[in-house]
C-alpha cells in the first residue's frame, strides 16, 4: 500500500555542473505527470522520465522540478571524412601538375568544415540516473506513508467489526415497535462480507490501485449501515451503527490518500 502525498529531492554536484531533481506527489484520481523548468532540447529524455514514473506509480499528480546549472566543456572535432576527401583531391592535383608539397596538413586544417568547436552538455544518462534515484526516494516515502495509513485503517476496521459482532449477539424482540420495521440480518451479513473483502484488499501484496477498491467497498458498507439504521429502533443497536459509520468515515478519508 502506498500513499499519494510525498516528496523527494536529489542533488548531484560535479566540477562542471549542479543538478537537482525534485518530485512532488499529490492526490489525484488518475496519474498526472507535469514537468516544470525542464531544459529545452530534452524531449526524448522527458518521455523516458514519464515512462519511468508510470511503471512505478499508479495514480496521483506528480510534479517534476528540474534544475541544471552547467559550464559546457569545449571539444575540438575534426571532420575526418571531409579531411580525407580534401587530401585525396590535393594529391590528384600534385600528380596532375607534377609538383610535390610535403607539408599540406597545416593548410588542410584551415579549409572550411574541417575543424569545429563543440560544447559538451551534461550526458542524458547522468540526468536519468539522478532522476531514477529521486523516483526511488519518492516511492519509498509513499510506501512509508502507506504503512501509516494502513495501520489507521486496520484500527478503525476492527472497531467496526467489533460493533457488528455485538449486533449479531443481540436477541431482537419480535415486537416491531421495539425492534423496528424490518429485520436487519441481511444488512449485517452484507456488512460482514464487505469487511472481509476490505481486509483482504488491505493485506494483499498486489501493486494495483488499492485506493479505488477501498473507496468502493466503504461505499457499500456505508449503504448497508444506512439501510440498517433506517430499520432499527433499539437504542443500543442504533448507537453501535452510528459509531460504525463514524469509524467508516475515517477509513473513507484515509482511502482518499491511498494510491
Amino acid at each position: 500500500m502506498k500513499g499519494m502525498t510525498s516528496y523527494a529531492q536529489v542533488q548531484k554536484k560535479a566540477k562542471s555542473f549542479f543538478l537537482e531533481v525534485i518530485l512532488r506527489s499529490q492526490n489525484s484520481k488518475y496519474l498526472e505527470i507535469i514537468t516544470r523548468q525542464f531544459p529545452p532540447g530534452k524531449l526524448l529524455l522527458e518521455e523516458l522520465i514519464k515512462n519511468e514514473i508510470s511503471k512505478r506509480i499508479n495514480r496521483g499528480k506528480i510534479e517534476i522540478y528540474f534544475s541544471l546549472k552547467s559550464v559546457p566543456k569545449q571539444k575540438l572535432v575534426i571532420n575526418n571524412e571531409l579531411l580525407s576527401q580534401y587530401f585525396n583531391q590535393i594529391r590528384k592535383i600534385e600528380k596532375m601538375l607534377h609538383i610535390s608539397h610535403t607539408s599540406i596538413v597545416n593548410n588542410l586544417l584551415l579549409l572550411p568544415g574541417i575543424v569545429r568547436i563543440e560544447e559538451e552538455d551534461v550526458d542524458d544518462t547522468v540526468i536519468l540516473s539522478v532522476f531514477k534515484e529521486a523516483v526511488d526516494k519518492l516511492v519509498a516515502s509513499k510506501k512509508k506513508q502507506g504503512e501509516a495509513i494502513k495501520k489507521e485503517i486496520i484500527k478503525n476496521l476492527k472497531k467496526i467489526s467489533s460493533n457488528i459482532e455485538r449486533i449479531k449477539k443481540v436477541k431482537f424482540p419480535h415486537n416491531e415497535e421495539e425492534n423496528g420495521n424490518k429485520d436487519i440480518a441481511e444488512e449485517i451479513a452484507l456488512i460482514s462480507f464487505y469487511i472481509n473483502k476490505l481486509e483482504k484488499t488491505i493485506f494483499s501484496n498486489s501493486q494495483g490501485v488499492k485506493g479505488k477498491e477501498i473507496d468502493f467497498l466503504t461505499q457499500e458498507i456505508l449503504r448497508e449501515l444506512n439501510s440498517a439504521s433506517s430499520k432499527i429502533k433499539m437504542t443500543k443497536v442504533a448507537w453501535w451503527l452510528v459509531r460504525a459509520k463514524s469509524y467508516l468515515e475515517r477509513i473513507r478519508e484515509q482511502a482518499q490518500n491511498i494510491e
